[in-house]
This record gives C-alpha cells, sequence and structure tokens, in this order.
C-alpha cells in the first residue's frame, strides 16, 4: 500500500524541481546570414567562413553598410528581460547594437522564420579584404549568456572601374568647358 505522505511528498519534489524549467528561457540564434545584391541574395556565415562580402546597398557618402540577419528561434516567457547583442570588429574599430527581444514565440504563430536585422555603417574607402569579426549573443536580465555565435568574413567594396573613372571625369570636364565658355 502507497504511504500518501510519500505521495504527496514527491509531488511536491517533483513541482519544485520541474517548474523552474518549465518557464525558463529557451531562446537561440540560427545561423546569422549577409544581405548582398541589394538585399536580393542572403549569405549564410556559418557555411561560408571567410567568405569576401560587399556592402548590402548604397549608403549616404562616405560610407557603406552591411546587413547583417540573425534568426530567433525559442520562446522568451513572461518577465524575461533578454537582450540580442552584436558586435562588429573591422579595421580596429568596435561597433555593437542591441535589441530587446519581446516575451513571445519565435517564429511567432503563423509564420515560418523569424530574425532580426542589424544594418552597420563601415568607413568608405575599404578596396581589399579586410576581416570582420561578429560576435552575436542572447544576454538574459543579468547578463547571463543564453547564446552565442561568432562569424569571421572579409568586407571590401567593389572598385570603380577604370572606364567609370574616364567618362566621369570626361563629363566634369566638358561641364567645366561649358561653363567657362559662357562666361565669356
Amino acid at each position: 500500500m502507497l504511504n500518501p505522505h510519500k505521495c504527496w511528498f514527491s509531488i511536491l519534489l517533483l513541482s519544485l524541481v520541474a517548474v523552474p524549467f518549465a518557464s525558463a528561457d529557451s531562446i537561440s540564434l540560427g545561423n546569422a546570414y549577409a544581405l548582398q545584391n541589394n538585399g536580393l541574395t542572403q549569405v549564410d556565415l556559418s557555411s561560408h567562413p571567410g567568405i569576401p562580402l560587399s556592402p548590402s546597398f548604397d549608403a549616404p557618402p562616405f560610407q557603406t553598410s552591411l546587413d547583417i540577419g540573425v534568426p530567433l528561434t525559442g520562446v522568451v516567457p513572461d518577465g524575461a528581460r533578454d537582450t540580442l547583442v552584436i558586435t562588429s570588429l573591422i579595421l580596429g574599430n568596435t561597433l555593437t547594437q542591441q535589441y530587446p527581444i519581446p516575451v513571445q514565440t519565435y517564429p511567432p504563430p503563423g509564420s515560418t522564420s523569424f530574425a532580426v536585422l542589424f544594418t552597420f555603417q563601415y568607413p568608405s574607402g575599404i578596396y581589399h579584404p579586410k576581416p570582420v569579426k561578429l560576435d552575436i549573443s542572447i544576454l538574459d536580465g543579468s547578463s547571463q549568456t543564453l547564446s552565442s555565435a561568432s562569424y569571421v568574413f572579409t568586407f571590401v567594396e567593389p572598385a570603380p572601374e577604370p572606364t567609370t573613372l574616364v567618362l566621369l571625369g570626361t563629363g566634369l570636364a566638358g561641364t567645366l568647358a561649358a561653363k567657362m565658355k559662357r562666361r565669356r
């Protein structure tokens, strides 16, 4: 015959052990990707280590931009204060961005995927491949790491073609000549 005291004690012990795990964060990172060709192409950074990447889109003068997508999967429970932190190191400069992850299931119901998109502005004029180290982490409210990943790739801007420079120079010279002729 079962002892009722042992049975209640077992249920109490099980609930004390199982309940904290039932509400624990289970959010994790997917494989980060870079957007290329004006956002039409995704390059998976984990399956292409060291790949040369170019700017994602045209950027303001003297800057180039690279867009990085970070997929999330899992659950952020009520009361959690998780943060996605992404850090890029290029040419000795560290660029860090943060995204507070809202409480919900990832991907959301009705969706097949969910990614946070980050845009990094790099200096213009990087015509020779430069190494970039990308560190991505999910931190909980007490700054404990829940999930992390690191990627290494190179970044380079396409160099202007000589023909393009000749056409630009010819156009500027023609414009200058026309202005000088009008002033006479």
